[in-house]
């Protein structure tokens, strides 16, 4: 009579500590495959024509493109160790003049507002629109200098803006690195000094992206 119920308490013990350990196998890899099998995801490639109108706010994509990261956010994203190399060269007595020491305290002080954020563009085709995604560097498995190349990515769509409205990298509708404030004063000074076309300003038509995966 003692027999079952302990052997069914048993196996109740053995499948509880199973999944658990499946669990504590869980990577991020096999997490978003879990994941994605569950969600339905417009593609975007290449082939496809008409991008900025074919996706909507809150759509889900899959996009294929060539991610890259322009040089003014790279700028941003090591901002924290070139002033540290600054600092470091001018206490060993090499002369840094002041224009170049208050640049790099400001792209210091914008990267550490940024929270460790990264923004990066995507491109299925020269006509398409412009995808814009902010990636977590923490979260990123290799360096931000190795992001560029061929890559899928896989988020919600969250902000649009059309053909012949630019934005400054870092107030990208969508990617909040700075304060709405901040973000006002810096679209005002842009206007004000840039003609659209400069490495840190992005043209429309542009998608932003919350990005839920990056692979390749």
């Amino acid at each position: 009579m003692r027999i079952g119920p302990a052997t069914a308490g048993g196996s109740r013990k053995r499948e509880a500590s199973e999944e658990i350990s499946r669990t504590r196998r869980q990577t991020p890899e096999s997490r978003f495959n879990r994941l994605i099998g569950q969600l339905t995801a417009k593609t975007v490639d290449s082939q496809t024509r008409g991008t900025y109108g074919s996706v909507s706010n809150r759509d889900l994509v899959e996009v294929e493109c060539y991610v890259d990261v322009p040089s003014a956010a790279r700028a941003i994203a090591h901002a924290g160790e070139l002033a540290g190399i600054a600092h470091l060269a001018s206490a060993f007595g090499t002369m840094i003049d002041g224009e170049t020491r208050s640049a790099l305290d400001g792209m210091s002080a914008l990267s550490e507002r940024a929270g460790g954020s990264v923004v990066a563009t995507g491109e299925t085709n020269e006509n398409e629109a412009t995808f814009v995604f902010k990636l977590d560097a923490d979260k990123l498995r290799v360096a931000v200098d190795e992001l560029e190349g061929d890559a899928v990515v896989v988020g919600q769509v969250i902000k649009k803006w059309p053909e012949g409205e630019s934005h400054p990298m870092i107030t990208i509708p969508g990617i909040n690195l700075l304060s709405r404030a901040e973000r006002r004063k810096m679209a005002k000074e842009q206007r004000a000094t840039s003609d659209g076309t400069d490495d840190a300003t992005i043209p429309g038509p542009g998608i932003t992206v919350n990005v839920i995966a990056i692979f390749r």
